[in-house]
């Protein structure tokens, strides 16, 4: 960690007007080191650089989780909501953040536009926003439509994995991981 903050210390000497992902990488790598009052500082200055960059907010999110603080990076996911927009990335992201924020609910109401229009993260995320609420039947026919839609991937058979697993049918649940894992390999 003490590369990375010394190489984003040169980057941000450089440049006058900052660099949210060297703030960011410096902070990550202050909180990796238990540092956590320096890690908040750069992600606020990285979140004052790109305040409407939802993968920052979820990215110090998940920073924190990994350090099991996630209550911390919790309120970067809540200023992530008052980014304003009405357009499909956006209602996909705000359910991105729901779901992070286990509001699983407000999820999957922010992800009906981006579905409807076929958006294939959304429906992805959706996926599992339905496997989340228990709410099998719904989950497995988003994963087959995805399969329908988007062709056969290893994450959609995954979540077709999961479906069966929840309805206790492991003999098929373990075939869906075999053909996914089978697309996997041939890409390679």
């Amino acid at each position: 960690y003490e590369d990375t903050i010394e190489t984003c210390d040169e980057i941000l000497q450089e440049e006058k007007k900052g660099n949210a992902d060297a703030y960011f990488l410096r902070g990550a790598s202050h909180l990796y080191r238990g540092e956590q009052e320096e890690a908040k500082a750069d992600f606020d200055a990285a979140v004052k650089l790109a305040p409407e960059d939802y993968d920052l907010y979820l990215n110090i999110y998940q920073c924190y989780n990994d350090e099991n603080i996630s209550g911390l990076g919790g309120e970067y996911l809540q200023s992530a909501l008052n980014i304003q927009g009405e357009d499909m990335e956006h209602y996909y992201n705000r359910g991105r953040i729901y779901y992070y924020l286990e509001d699983y609910e407000t999820a999957q109401s922010q992800l009906i536009g981006p579905v409807e229009q076929k958006y294939e993260p959304a429906m992805e995320l959706i996926g599992q926003v339905y496997l989340r609420l228990g709410d099998y039947e719904h989950a497995l026919a988003t994963y087959q439509q995805i399969q329908e839609e988007f062709g056969k991937t290893p994450q959609s058979y995954n979540g077709l994995a999961l479906c069966a697993m929840a309805d206790g049918d492991y003999s098929t649940a373990l075939s869906y991981i075999g053909e996914g894992l089978a697309l996997e390999g041939s890409a390679g």
